[in-house]
């Protein structure tokens, strides 16, 4: 039988992994998503003479220096350390490296699919080139195939490329080379998009998806009543019986590989509610620490179904949480007040109902002080989906609207112990007042 050692360690693709390994040296730094800066890039280009084009944002915007890239990084020739890559140890090229490296190749042209999937398309893609057909596999660029010298540039099997697809209608694969052994802590950060909110855990490698689900819920405050869903490559995970493979059945190491840090996890497919998880670092086990606990955090999340409704981050709280030690919340002198307004209020939504309660309190206009100056409160304005209830000013000679939120009253009135059950209900720090604990709806 053909030897096909030496074509797989002359191929185009590994003559260039190995100038990208000779090139990143003892280190060079990357961005937070694992890949050269463009500068830095630039640099690379120049020296190993692999080209990147004119004009470019991102390294993993350029398809041929990304696919060696996650190749260079399947198969051990660089890694990543932190915020920097590192060459790894000299490696000798087999026929089963060259076909993981091929596979991840494949993986990236997908945009993160499987290895094992990709690998899938491209024996498609070799049995119709082989058959003189056209390579259809979701049209499956050629040129990885040339790259990695299965293909000829007259589009013909090479010796190394019939002995992959013999390999491959035999059953041959890779596995999907998980980046986190078992026994190990994962420093994960997860962020709330679209409210730069974010998260830092620390959790066991040998932890499932589904118990990372349950720890999201509880630092991030949700109330788990909805379905959700993680994704991982282009597979999905929750829990079994909605479409989706079964959280349960793969942990969080075997999630991250070595060209996967990030995963994605949506909570509530209505609200649509979405999180990036980001494998920041791998670390011993703590004894003295009990595991998950979250160590940093920033930011305020929303309360589950409501409008405008934030819970701030509270580190100790989340722990208590995550131990399971959740003591009762101590009753805040504002319960009552909230609980009489949005009782009584006239609207449905409990946020209007709050400008509603001061209208009814307040004899208009009257006075307060906004962003440090003082105005003349006319009118409430109910406000709407995307906006939060407003107070319409009279400041100097215009008129302005105002978050009710941000106007103050007097603080030894009725109006200014409302409005601050109004600032505690949102999550915010209440303006100063002077308490009314016997304060009820007044009587129409």
């Amino acid at each position: 039988m053909f030897d096909v050692t030496k074509p797989a360690q002359d191929c185009a693709a590994f003559i260039e992994i190995r100038r990208i390994a000779e090139w990143v040296g003892d280190g060079k730094p990357v961005t937070s998503k694992g890949v050269l800066r463009p500068a830095d890039l630039r640099r690379a280009s120049a020296e190993t003479g692999i080209p990147v084009p004119e004009r470019f944002r991102s390294a993993g915007d350029i398809p041929h220096w990304n696919r060696l890239w996650t190749a260079a990084l399947a198969v051990g020739a660089i890694s990543l350390e932190g915020g920097v890559v590192k060459a790894g140890p000299p490696m000798e090229v087999t026929p089963s490296l060259w076909l993981r490296a091929l596979a991840a190749a494949l993986s990236a042209n997908f945009e993160d699919e499987d290895p094992v999937e990709a690998l899938a398309d491209g024996h498609a893609a070799l049995t119709a080139l082989a058959a003189g057909e056209p390579a259809r596999s979701r049209a499956l660029p050629v040129e990885i195939l040339i790259e990695f010298g299965a293909v000829t540039k007259r589009r013909q099997l090479t010796d190394l490329g019939r002995w992959a697809l013999g390999e491959l209608a035999r059953g041959a694969t890779v596995s999907a080379d998980p980046h986190v052994e078992p026994g190990r802590i994962c420093q994960l950060k997860v962020t709330l998009t679209g409210m730069g909110s974010w998260r830092r855990v620390l959790i066991h490698s040998d932890a499932t998806l589904g118990d990372l689900h349950r720890v999201i819920q509880v630092v991030m405050r949700w109330d788990d009543e909805h379905l959700h869903g993680f994704t991982v490559g282009n597979r999905q995970y929750g829990s079994p019986g909605y479409d989706m493979n079964d959280e349960e059945e793969i942990t969080v190491g075997e999630a991250f590989t070595r060209t996967r840090k990030r995963l994605g996890y949506t909570y509530d497919f209505g609200d649509d509610w979405r999180h990036d998880i980001e494998l920041e670092q791998v670390l011993d086990v703590d004894p003295s620490l009990t595991y998950p606990v979250c160590v940093a955090g920033r930011g305020e999340v929303p309360v589950e179904d409501t409008q405008f409704r934030v819970i701030r981050f509270d580190q100790d709280d989340i722990n208590r949480r995550l131990s399971g030690a959740v003591a009762e919340p101590e009753e805040s002198p504002f319960d009552a007040v909230i609980e009489t307004v949005v009782t009584h209020g006239w609207y449905e939504d409990e946020v209007e109902a709050f400008a509603e309660a001061l209208e009814t309190e307040l004899d208009l206009p009257a006075e307060a002080i906004a962003n440090g100056e003082p105005v003349k409160v006319l009118e409430f304005g109910r406000g709407d989906w995307l906006r939060p209830p407003f107070a319409v000013c009279r400041r100097a000679s215009e008129n302005i609207e105002l978050d009710l939120a941000d106007i103050r009253f007097p603080p030894e009135t009725a109006a200014a112990w409302l409005h601050a059950a109004y600032r505690h209900y949102l999550g915010l720090e209440p303006f100063p007042a002077e308490p009314h604990p016997d304060w009820s709806w007044p009587e129409s």
